[in-house]
């Protein structure tokens, strides 16, 4: 698990903290790490699995990637983030797309 606060449920599925990274030191994508034991089970193509993610209070619909490596990342968009950057925390909420 990341630093912050543990895990817990929400109305909007789960909730835990997260630290923003990037996965290229130039460029590249901006996410934070699900911890393993919340990630939902791959249910698209190429290890996807479609959410309904909140980034401090803003939602949106998404996917979270399932690595190769065994990384669980989930995109954060700078919109969703807005001056948030790598490096800082988030609360982070999600819920498989169809679930409620």
């Amino acid at each position: 698990m990341s630093e912050g606060t543990p895990a817990s449920q929400s109305p909007h599925g789960v909730r835990f903290t997260a630290r923003i990274e990037r996965i290229q030191q130039t460029g590249g994508w901006v996410y934070v790490r699900v911890p393993p034991e919340l990630a939902p089970p791959v249910t698209g193509p190429f290890g996807m699995t479609p959410v309904i993610a909140r980034v401090d209070g803003r939602e949106w619909n998404t996917t979270i990637w399932h690595e190769k490596d065994g990384r669980v990342l989930l995109p954060v968009p700078k919109k969703m983030r807005r001056e948030k950057d790598v490096g800082d925390e988030v609360v982070i909420e999600f819920r498989v797309d169809g679930e409620k």
